[in-house]
């Protein structure tokens, strides 16, 4: 196993991926998660809380009260493209593992304060190398590319002042990345 951590959440290619990086490996593990666990993932990483618990803490709760405790959390195996992970508990001295998705298993070790770890034929099969300016870049296509698709839809609706500002904000983006070339 490859202990890893999350790192940060990624739009890329109109999806919510959550980068994984490897404590002592290059590899990073980018693992496609829906937008709410996204969300839930990125303020965990962020440190924002909210003022009543989410899912993901009632379950630390529920862990913290029935005695367990999560010692670590594992991206196990990979099936015709679906990542599994499971919670890895101690109880009484004893482990007990819990089958989960990957992206609530990430999102409790990170309330949990628990390793998450990689299984090496995972991190073999679908790990990969991302330089920080890949990223960048990517993320910075993908949301003028939103914002295009925005400009045409207010133009068609006719909602000129929105079309206006749209454009000023595709303008802007442009401008930085010719600057930062």
């Amino acid at each position: 196993m490859i202990e890893v951590v999350a790192t940060r959440v990624v739009i890329f290619n109109g999806g919510v991926l959550v980068l994984l990086q490897g404590s002592d490996d290059d590899r990073v593990l980018p693992i496609g998660v829906d937008p709410g666990q996204a969300q839930v993932i990125e303020m965990q990483l962020e440190g924002i809380q909210f003022p009543r618990p989410l899912t993901h803490d009632l379950l630390k709760t529920v862990v913290d009260e029935a005695g367990c405790k999560v010692v670590r959390v594992e991206v196990c195996d990979l099936v015709k493209g679906t990542f599994y992970a499971r919670l890895v508990l101690l109880r009484d001295g004893k482990e007990i593992e819990i089958d989960a998705r990957p992206s609530d298993a990430i999102a409790v070790a990170l309330r949990c304060d628990a390793p998450i770890h990689i299984a090496e034929s995972v991190m073999d099969a679908e790990g990969v190398v991302i330089h920080p300016e890949q990223i960048e870049q990517r993320q910075a296509a993908t949301q003028q590319a939103v914002l295009a698709e925005k400009l045409e839809s207010a133009i068609a609706e006719e909602r000129y002042e929105d079309a206006a500002i749209l454009r000023d904000e595709i303008k802007r983006a442009e401008d930085a990345k010719q600057s930062s070339n």
